[in-house]
């Protein structure tokens, strides 16, 4: 009797087990069988992401330093001063330079003077076309002075004048020489009277037309 208790109750036991598990079975399909829902995002979420905001570059500075530069005041470049102005600047006052030029040159003759009055034949002419060529050049730096400084009007009357002057020297020294003629001192008194004529036609020019 004991042995058959000892076999029932494990069987009982089993048996209650397993309806135990029978029961609690559907609650488990049932909780199976519920479909969970994902909860939606909020809205709010989706809200809170704000769009980047697209900042524009700040041109106000740069338009006020355009207007500053535009309300600036042109600077006013000065002109250079062309060479030619600027000889006629510096020609104000060059009347008593060529005096003084002009007294040198002759204060610088006395050896070709002295060369003249105690030389040879050919020394003697030498000495006075040496003296010619100092005066010929001076001339011809005063005539060039007198074209900037003389308006095209006086510089038409000079030259016309000038011509006149050249054949009347030429001419002059042809007279003198020909008291010479076939002598050897006929070129050499030319030359001398060339060459006096031409100093005193420059100091003529300085103190007729300079300025």
């Amino acid at each position: 009797m004991k042995n058959l208790l000892v076999l029932l109750i494990p069987m009982i036991l089993l048996v209650g087990c397993n309806n135990e598990e029978t029961e609690q079975t559907p609650e488990t399909d049932k909780l199976g069988s519920e479909t969970v829902k994902e909860q939606p995002i909020e809205e709010t979420e989706e809200n809170d992401i704000e769009e980047p905001t697209i900042v524009e570059e700040d041109k106000s500075n740069d338009i006020v330093e355009e207007n500053k530069d535009t309300n600036e005041k042109p600077v006013v470049k000065e002109k250079p001063v062309t060479k030619e102005k600027t000889e006629n600047v510096n020609l104000t006052g060059t009347k008593e330079k060529y005096l003084k030029q002009l007294n040198d040159i002759e204060n610088s003759l006395g050896d070709l003077n002295n060369q003249y009055n105690s030389g040879t034949q050919t020394e003697m002419h030498e000495a006075k076309s040496e003296i010619l060529i100092k005066w010929d050049n001076a001339l011809n730096e005063i005539y060039g002075v007198l074209k900037k400084q003389l308006s095209a009007d006086e510089m038409s009357s000079l030259k016309e004048e000038q011509r006149n002057w050249i054949k009347q020297r030429d001419q002059k020294a042809k007279e003198e020489s020909s008291v010479f003629t076939g002598g050897t001192m006929e070129a050499t008194i030319y030359v001398s009277t060339q060459a006096q004529l031409t100093k005193e036609r420059s100091y003529e020019l300085v103190q007729k037309y300079m300025k």
